[in-house]
């Protein structure tokens, strides 16, 4: 229902609308629900409406129409989906018409005011609805709202409030989602390896452009001429390969694939990976010498096993004595997996057990092993 003067009021009068309803009020006039109209001249006029429920009231212009000048209370009245008369309702946002990744946020700013704030409550508008697609996902008292979008697509955005019929500008905004994925890595120190990613758009493979790698926040290099390391994309696929593993390679290393920008796809990156590091087998190094059996005044040649261990020296003693090697020097170099001496077995040695004592050096590595010389 509605309530309309058909007269014009006077002064010293008090008009108290309280505890109404008014729902689905639909008319062709101004005032959809009360209009109340005092004399221009009228004077100490006093106009309460509280407690009324407004609801689907449909008019020209307003809901609510009233010229007191005088005392005026409008308070604890609902109102829903109503024609009120709006200078503004507007929503924008920087990412108005641009594309933006899944995961980055989109911030709204919106206002809507009244052309007669007068004719209501004061907090007629103090909670707005965001909706995206026909769908609510928020609301708030302020001004603005921010939210992450977690998937691809067109999203079309409006804000309504409950007291209004009338809803924002329509504001749209392109989401794309972004995939890059490095892909398990095993690699052997000292070696190469190859390095592969997958690059989506929306869940489709991205064929265009290029893809870079870092190690540790470092850009992989060529290590002749230090230019980066470029895999191109082919069916969502990025391929390095011959990749050099240096010693700054190990377990806990840090990989990330970063796509290059390229037209309107713009730079992302990938999540980090840690590489498997698995190491050359190693042979240790063997070094013996052997036990011999001689009679006094005779010549044994002293075997000294040197398995891999290239590149020293080695000093070889009998009874604490150095002997010497046959081009006269008191060490041999180390050549292949044994070293020989010969030695000639003083002839007034008396029979027992001699120690032989071989000693490695190379650099600050030193070896020692000892066997028994036994004259009989």
């Amino acid at each position: 229902s509605s309530a309309f003067t058909d007269y014009i009021l006077g002064s010293n009068i008090e008009v108290i609308i309280r505890n109404n309803q008014f729902i689905n009020s639909t008319t062709t006039q101004k005032a959809g629900a009360i209009f109340v109209n005092f004399n221009q001249t009228a004077t100490n006029n006093t106009l309460e409406l509280t407690g009324n429920t407004f609801e689907n009231v449909k008019s020209k212009s307003e809901t609510v129409i009233h010229n007191n000048t005088d005392e005026v209370t409008i308070a604890n009245n609902v109102y829903n989906n109503c024609t009120i008369d709006i200078t503004e309702f507007t929503l924008s946002s920087p990412v108005e018409d641009k594309i933006i990744a899944t995961g980055d946020e989109i911030a709204l700013t919106f206002n809507a005011s009244l052309v007669n704030p007068e004719y209501y409550d004061a907090d007629i508008i103090n909670n707005y609805k965001i909706t995206v697609n026909d769908t609510i996902i928020g609301d708030t008292s302020e001004n603005t709202f921010t939210f992450t979008p977690e998937d691809y697509g067109t999203l079309s955005i409006q804000v309504s409030t409950q007291a209004l019929e009338s809803r924002s500008n329509e504001l749209v905004v392109y989401v794309n989602k972004y995939d890059l994925t490095v892909n398990p890595v095993l690699a052997q120190m000292d070696g190469t390896t190859t390095i592969t990613a997958n690059a989506l758009i929306n869940d489709e493979n991205i064929d265009t452009g290029r893809v870079y790698f870092t190690l540790n926040g470092k850009v992989l290099r060529d290590s002749t001429n230090g230019k980066i390391l470029y895999a191109d994309l082919t069916d969502g696929l990025a391929t390095l390969t011959d990749v050099n593993v240096t010693k700054a390679w190990n377990n806990e290393s840090e990989i990330v694939a970063v796509y290059q920008a390229s037209g309107e796809i713009p730079s992302f990156t990938s999540e980090v990976v840690n590489p498997t590091i698995t190491y050359p087998e190693t042979d240790e190094p063997e070094f013996t010498v052997e036990d011999v059996t001689v009679t006094a005044g005779s010549e044994v040649t002293i075997t000294v096993t040197t398995k891999n261990l290239d590149n020293g020296k080695v000093v070889l003693k009998v009874n604490g004595k150095t002997v010497k090697t046959t081009d006269g020097k008191l060490y041999a170099k180390v050549e292949g997996n044994t070293t020989t001496f010969t030695y000639a077995i003083p002839k007034t040695l008396k029979t027992g057990d001699y120690t032989i004592k071989a000693v490695y050096t190379s650099g600050t590595s030193k070896l020692e092993s000892e066997s028994l010389l036994k004259v009989i």
